[in-house]
């Protein structure tokens, strides 16, 4: 036994100083043969083995002579089995008695506290890493929400202390008050719309965001304070790795083993979440989770993680303790206004929101951007009928629309974002909003850096069956425009409407796609080519010519050989040509890659317009 045991000592010391390493490559290599991460989670392990013998060893050979085998042996085991339950055991309650001592000054008000005066929120500042600070952090729903509060006068939102950048200084630290007011608005703002303060999704921002509109619009506005006020009130929500790694918000189930940083560090991460609310020169609200990674019982390890976070560690449980919701816990315990129902303005209606965005658009000297303006927004999204409850729609409500498509001081964001669900909600009688969604995309500029893809655009393809049949000058002159034709996705789409007719445009699209994307150096989008694929695909072979034309274009260079490697490409010169199988070949060009076996495709025996995505 004795000699055994130097040997497995021996052997297993060598393994706990070369084995990790040798492991991480094996991991790597274990990509192109798995069974290679076998042998690197045993080497991995070897410390542990090597740990476990040493601990043996210090029972077994102090008492070999004087115990005997036997007694040696139940006075070696009896030391592993300390090492594999008591150390965890022991580990875990210092961090269950650390964890009490951190939340041991948490409190709660008995009653509701009211907050006025000026308010200050500082942040979490995870969402500005160094290099992407904004100029100012900006007033989002929840800052808007403490604004309607009657009796707050400002709202000061920063950053807190410890969440600012290294390389940010205090002056520079983009902290930035805010206020309501009414009268002279020469520089409005709009609340943005999400609660960076809260941790979770907070289901009444969009009933809020749209609440807030609804008062803006009604003559207060939102304005930005040059000078940064005394705060009466604090709301700080402090988000702090206390020991371990980076981690600044952990989103492990409990009870889930992982490894441990470091890694085989005892304590593994252990990150601190605290909501504290300071006035009246006291701490009146206090709330800590604490986020913990205690030992597996029995101590072991094993590997984890992938390509690029490979590591050995102790095995861990994910545990938590003081869980809470911040903005639950703040509605709860204060009176700021964080619902629509308990905000001091009107809940928002489909008929509130209907008649402001009229009064807005009937009012000439309102700014681009106002509140009232964007509520065409909130309108689009309650007609999608995912929303609960879904808006009843009007027979008013598509000339309502169009009027905002139409005017220019509208957001286009704030059309991109539901104008799709509005028109297929809206029917037959979204046949108006052609014309006007067709002028703005003419009247938008072209500039740098336009994106490509166009939600405007993109709906063009939801109007009524058989709208673009005949085209308008207007629609002419947007698909002859080589920069504005990759915005018109949907209009490109649907000139399947005109049939063959519809096969000229529909190739000049797809050449000038290509002939953009190679004076650009391939870093121009293909949207409208793909757009015009899925025309002719659907055209199949009431498409005319157009597999002559496009067989053109790719032997004269026009388009890369290179498509006839795309299944895209493929399926619509089999669909054009009439072929059960893929086209991989046209005169003396072929794909570089042809299949090595061609069998009918079901796509093409039984062929539905939905396959041409």
């Amino acid at each position: 036994m004795n000699r055994f045991l130097k040997i497995y000592l021996v052997v297993t010391g060598i393994l706990a100083v070369v084995g990790p390493v040798v492991a991480l490559f094996l991991s790597v290599l274990s990509l192109l043969f798995p069974p290679l991460r076998l042998l690197a989670w045993g080497l991995g392990t070897a410390p542990v083995l090597f740990l476990y013998g040493a601990v043996f060893a210090a029972g077994w050979f102090p008492t070999r002579s004087r115990l005997g085998a036997p007694g040696a042996f139940v006075v070696g085991g009896a030391a592993a089995a300390c090492l594999a339950g008591v150390t965890p055991l022991l580990v875990n309650e210092g961090l269950e008695t650390w964890t009490a001592r951190v939340r041991a000054e948490d409190k709660l008000p008995s009653d509701p506290v009211p907050i006025s005066g000026v308010l200050r929120i500082e942040r979490d500042g995870s969402a500005y890493g160094p290099g992407s600070h904004p100029e100012r952090l900006a007033c989002d729903t929840f800052c808007a929400a403490a604004l309607f509060t009657p009796g707050v006068e400002a709202v000061v939102v920063a950053l807190a202390d410890d969440a600012r950048p290294r390389e940010m200084s205090r002056r520079d630290d983009h902290t930035a008050a805010y206020r309501l007011q009414r009268g002279e608005c020469s520089k409005p703002l709009l609340p943005r719309s999400g609660a960076d303060f809260d941790l979770r999704e907070w289901p009444d921002t969009t009933a809020l965001h749209t609440s807030h509109l609804l008062a803006l619009a009604d003559g207060r506005c939102l304005v930005f304070d040059d000078t940064i006020p005394a705060a009466d009130w604090t709301l700080r929500l402090d988000r702090r790795t206390l020991w371990g790694g980076d981690r600044t918000r952990p989103s492990d189930p409990p009870n889930k083993l992982v490894a441990g940083v470091g890694p085989f560090d005892p304590l593994g991460t252990i990150t601190r979440t605290r909501l504290s609310l300071d006035g009246r020169g006291a701490r009146v609200l206090q709330q800590t989770r604490v986020d913990t990674q205690p030992l597996a019982v029995p101590l072991f390890a094993a590997a984890v993680g992938g390509f690029f976070n490979f590591q050995f560690g102790w095995y861990r449980r994910e545990h938590t303790d003081g869980r809470f919701d911040p903005i639950a816990l703040l509605a709860r315990t204060t009176r700021l206004r964080l619902s629509p129902s308990t905000s001091p303005t009107p809940a928002p209606t489909a008929e509130a929101v209907r008649t402001a965005l009229t009064a807005a658009l009937d009012d000439p000297a309102l700014p681009a951007g106002a509140a009232g303006l964007r509520l065409i927004g909130p309108m689009l999204r309650a007609m999608d009928p995912r929303e609960v409850p879904p808006i009843d729609v009007r027979p008013d409500d598509a000339a309502l629309i169009a009027r905002a498509v139409a005017d220019l001081r509208v957001p286009e964001a704030d059309i991109d974002i539901g104008l799709a669900s509005a028109i297929r909600a809206l029917g037959p009688s979204a046949h108006v909003l052609r014309g006007p969604m067709v002028a703005r995309l003419l009247s938008t500029p072209v500039t740098k850096d336009r994106r490509d893809w166009s939600g405007l655009g993109f709906a063009l393809a939801l109007l009524p069956p058989g709208t673009f049949a005949t085209l308008t000058p207007d629609e002419e002159r947007l698909l002859a425009d080589p920069e504005r034709q990759r915005w018109v996705t949907g209009l490109i789409e649907r000139l399947t409407d005109r049939g063959a007719s519809g096969v000229p445009q529909l190739i000049d699209v797809i050449a000038r796609a290509y002939a953009r994307r190679a004076i650009e150096n391939g870093w121009s989008g293909l949207d409208d080519a793909r757009a015009a694929l899925r025309a002719l695909c659907r055209l199949g072979p009431a498409s005319g010519d157009a597999f002559a034309k496009l067989a053109k274009l790719i032997e004269t260079g026009a388009v890369p050989r290179s498509v006839l490697d795309e299944r895209e490409w493929q399926f619509m010169l089999a669909r054009l040509s009439g072929s059960l199988e893929p086209v991989t070949t046209i005169g003396d060009v072929s794909a570089s890659r042809p299949p090595d076996k061609r069998q009918p495709w079901p796509i093409l025996v039984q062929f539905k317009p939905e396959y041409c995505q």
